[in-house]
């Protein structure tokens, strides 16, 4: 556990604490958005007032393996559909080029293929 902030009557108002590190207490006002889980963070921050009372717990870092899953890049259809039939000096073009990391040659192999 690691301490950020603490009150005037020693209170720990703000720590960063890991999942086993947290209560009972803690892991039930613990929520999560529908596309995370707990294996995605490495720490969570807990808040309690200066009276003590638990005011939310949140994810704080994110786990080794979450942030190699983001770092890949990913295509959607709307990235793909642009840049097999967009116009290639376009801006949302060369945005889709980007995002995916694609090369000039790559896209015109893919071209070939699709168009035939």
């Amino acid at each position: 556990m690691r301490i950020a902030v603490k009150a005037k009557n020693g209170q720990i108002c703000n720590a960063t604490k890991t999942y086993d590190e947290l209560t009972d207490e803690e892991k039930a006002a613990l929520t999560f958005a529908w596309t995370e889980s707990k294996e995605d963070y490495a720490n969570y921050q807990v808040r309690y007032n200066k009276h003590g009372f638990l005011l939310g717990v949140k994810g704080h870092d994110l786990s080794e393996k979450k942030i190699k899953e983001l770092s890949q890049p990913h295509i959607d259809m709307v990235d793909s559909m642009q840049l097999l039939y967009g116009k290639k000096h376009s801006c949302a073009y060369q945005s889709a080029k980007k995002r995916v990391r694609a090369t000039n040659n790559q896209i015109n192999q893919a071209r070939k293929v699709v168009r035939g």
